[in-house]
């Protein structure tokens, strides 16, 4: 096999990297399409381009069984095999689930994401890293399109939590899974800036550092705690993964004590000693604050609501769970009185309240936010809970097992042999794994097309330049081939 081949006719290695590249773009700017006929929603074009590729993929199956094999072979490492075991175990509780429509309709979309996002380029690019690069680097800039449109929007709603809530509406649905998304670009975005810092001309440096401000002022402008708090985590636990082990306790230990000062400067501010409600119309010190009250700010009392249903849900079926896609169904049963607010979900939402957006045809259109009107099921708030609701203790395990060896392929990235772009790409996707680990706590996003495509592709890039690339020059050439 000669350098840059996977096995597959340079013409299809062509196409899938040319395919990552127009899902890279569209997927940030995709909006749900729903057909009130059928009752269904598409996002669309990133959902319809990514059943073409995965017919693809099967396409490669037929015409080439013996190249996948062996480039199956190659791949099979640790996370990858937890992701199949991810996709295998979802199918058995698809099958075991007692509504199999819907167990069934989730685990496609999910399977297709990790087939087509993760299993094709590691299957067919393998050594042409340069196609992932690029394919990231379009998607950090289709999502700052998004971002500068967002805080245009914000501008008019007012620079606080309220004002955050819906400004990347019908692009991404509320500020939650737009800062998630956030967080995956400006990782990226940072990394490529140390890869690219060297070989670039003086005027391209200023756009990247300009580029990353203006990602680090949408991080702030998102008003999102759980992103906030997702990246502190990570910037706590980077000088475990930077510094010589001399240095990592105290760099650790010197940066906790930072922002415990900070904390307690803020909660002995006048601003933390009168925190209400679900501080809506809260600024940074007010939101960040309010992380910890559970008695009055009504969207982590409605977590913990969630959180609990899917606890009796796993009780109900501790192996296999519910099922794929099922818990927004299911999880109403479960509540109680005493712990419901007034964001909790009574009943399934009607269509009889679904309103027009926007309208393509007189039978499909993008539907005003159903978050709005507090008439939209919702999920667990949380992929930990969410697996262990649908999937059981069998996905739950293979969920924390897919994190825990992403990181730990990170982690020996970095320490590695390697070239610094390597290594640093390594970090990159430690850093954005560990962050949506930690906001995973408290969003899941997976089942979107917005989270998975970095997501995925991440996990993809971190196993190849593992894998195939300890000299290749492509991350930081990519620009320029």
């Amino acid at each position: 096999m000669t350098p840059g081949s996977s096995g597959f006719p340079p013409g299809v290695v062509r196409w899938t990297g040319r395919a990552l590249l127009v899902l890279a773009a569209v997927t940030p700017v995709s909006v749900k399409l729903y057909t009130p006929g059928v009752d269904l929603e598409v996002i669309t074009p990133v959902e319809p381009l990514v059943a073409c590729c995965g017919l693809g993929l099967l396409a490669l199956l037929v015409r080439h069984p013996k190249a996948l094999w062996k480039a199956g072979l190659r791949v099979a490492r640790p996370t990858v095999v937890a992701a199949a075991a991810l996709v295998l175990i979802a199918a058995l509780s698809a099958s075991a689930s007692g509504m199999p429509v819907v167990a069934w309709k989730a685990f496609t979309v999910r399977a297709a994401y990790t087939a087509v996002l993760l299993g094709l380029p590691l299957l067919v690019l393998q050594r042409d890293t340069r196609w992932l690069i690029r394919a990231l680097d379009v998607h950090a800039a289709s999502f700052t399109m998004v971002l500068l449109w967002a805080l245009w929007v914000q501008t008019g709603t007012g620079f606080d939590r309220a004002g955050a809530g819906y400004t990347a509406f019908p692009f991404y649905t509320d500020h939650t899974v737009h800062s998630a998304a956030l967080v995956f670009v400006l990782s990226w975005v940072i990394g490529r800036t140390a890869v690219l810092w060297r070989s670039v001309r003086s005027w391209q440096r200023l756009l990247l550092v300009i580029w990353g401000m203006v990602l680090l002022f949408g991080l702030w402008a998102s008003f999102c705690r759980a992103a906030w708090l997702s990246v502190g985590v990570v910037l706590v636990l980077l000088p475990v993964a930077l510094l010589p082990q001399r240095w990592r306790v105290i760099a650790a230990v010197a940066t906790l004590l930072a922002m415990a000062t900070v904390l307690l400067l803020l909660w002995r501010s006048p601003a933390g000693q009168t925190i209400h409600g679900n501080s809506d119309d809260a600024g940074v010190r007010e939101s960040l604050l309010s992380i910890t009250n559970t008695s009055t700010d009504a969207s982590n009392r409605e977590r913990l609501n969630r959180w609990r249903c899917a606890v009796r849900m796993f009780k109900a079926d501790p192996w296999l769970g519910t099922g794929p896609g099922t818990y927004q169904f299911l999880y109403v049963a479960h509540q109680r009185p005493e712990e419901m607010t007034y964001l909790s979900v009574r009943e399934p939402g009607s269509a009889s309240r679904i309103k027009r957006t926007w309208s393509l045809t007189p039978d499909t259109f993008v539907r005003s936010n159903p978050q709005t009107l507090y008439d939209s099921g919702g999920t667990a708030h949380s992929e930990y809970f969410l697996a262990l609701a649908e999937l059981g203790i069998t996905g739950f395990v293979a969920w924390c097992a897919l994190l825990g060896c992403v990181l730990w392929c990170s982690r020996r990235t970095w320490w590695g042999p390697m070239p610094f772009h390597i290594r640093v790409t390594g970090l990159v996707v430690g850093a954005a794994m560990a962050a949506y680990g930690i906001h995973a706590l408290f969003n899941n996003y997976l089942d979107d097309a917005k989270l998975a495509f970095p997501f995925w592709t991440m996990i993809a890039v971190l196993q190849l330049v593992r894998s195939f690339v300890p000299g290749d020059r492509s991350l930081s050439n990519a620009r320029q081939s």
